[in-house]
C-alpha cells in the first residue's frame, strides 16, 4: 500500500511536469488538462496515491487512531479540492474539462 502510494504521488507529479506543462502547485498551474494514464481513472491519482501512502504508514506502525484519522482528514482535504479543483479547472480549461469530469471519477477509479 506504502509503495503503490509512492509511485501514484510520483507519477503524478512527473507526468504534470512533462505532459502538463506544469506543476501541481497553482502558482505554476499546468498547461494542458491531462486526461490519459491514471487521470483517465482517477481526476486525483496523487491524492488517492497520499491517501494510500498515509494509510499504509498508518496500518504498517499499527496505530489505529491514526487508522481512523487519515479518512477523516483526507475527506475534508477532498471537500476543499473538490470545490476548488472543479471552480479553478473549469476557468481554465471550459468545456474540455467539463467533459473530462463526466467520465471520470473524481477520487477512487469507477466510483463517480
Amino acid at each position: 500500500m506504502t509503495m503503490s502510494g509512492i509511485v501514484l504521488v510520483g507519477w503524478s507529479i512527473s507526468i504534470q511536469y512533462t505532459l502538463g506543462k506544469g506543476t501541481p502547485f497553482t502558482k505554476v498551474a499546468t498547461q494542458q488538462l491531462i486526461t490519459t494514464g491514471l487521470y483517465a481513472y482517477t481526476r486525483n491519482p496523487m491524492t488517492l496515491g497520499a491517501f494510500l501512502l498515509y494509510l499504509g504508514i498508518a496500518v504498517g506502525m499499527g496505530s489505529i487512531p491514526v487508522i481512523v484519522l487519515i479518512p477523516v482528514i483526507f475527506t475534508a482535504l477532498l471537500t476543499f479540492i473538490y470545490m476548488h479543483e472543479t471552480r479553478e479547472l473549469t476557468e481554465r480549461f471550459g468545456e474540455e474539462y467539463l467533459e473530462y469530469r463526466k467520465r471520470t471519477a473524481f477520487f477512487v477509479p469507477g466510483i463517480r
